[in-house]
């Protein structure tokens, strides 16, 4: 944490509780690679922003709707 530096670009901390939403975020979102470089990546916000049981729920939803856009894209 730190005070508004202008100039500085910030990510908006709130994301999507539709998991159609976040799929698509996760389209364009790094995937963790266990070193934090990209924290806070999309899990993480997302826990932070609902909680791990809430989180958990909305992320596997997402994770199924990702999975099918991933299906029509490589179809398409």
């Amino acid at each position: 944490m730190h005070p508004h530096l202008p100039g500085l670009d910030y990510l908006d901390p709130h994301l999507p509780r539709d998991p159609d939403q976040l799929a698509t975020l996760m389209d364009s979102d790094p995937d963790g690679d266990g070193t934090g470089r990209n924290f806070p990546d999309l899990w993480a916000r997302l826990h932070a922003q609902e909680g791990y049981e809430e989180a958990a729920r909305i992320w596997k939803r997402a994770c199924i709707a990702y999975t099918a856009l991933l299906g029509s894209v490589e179809a398409g």
